[in-house]
């Protein structure tokens, strides 16, 4: 259990910052939409970091505190901003390619 949650933190970390410069290389419009998205979503991926390492740095992790942690609205929030911009960024795709 403890590796998958050095895993997640992993790819959490760092995921803001992988995200803004994706939508800058895509070249999504509007770029100040996207972009405070992307903060919106930088601030939940530090809360959801928060509640990991919290359950990783106890001595005993039992399945209650792992049932927990995925029913933690930072996790969810997190799950669903990602959803979103992944949402979004294809329909605008889509769109580039209907006005072309």
């Amino acid at each position: 259990m403890r590796e998958c949650l050095k895993r997640a933190v992993q790819a959490i970390d760092g995921l803001a910052e992988r995200c803004a410069t994706a939508v800058k290389q895509e070249g999504l419009e509007p770029a100040a939409r996207y972009a405070a998205f992307v903060a919106v979503l930088e601030r939940d991926a530090c809360n959801a970091l928060a509640a990991i390492e919290l359950v990783a740095a106890q001595p005993a992790i039992s399945s209650q505190l792992i049932d927990n942690l995925n029913a933690s609205i930072h996790l969810r929030a997190l799950l669903t901003d990602l959803f979103s911009l992944t949402k979004s960024s294809r329909r605008e795709r889509q769109r580039r390619r209907a006005v072309k």
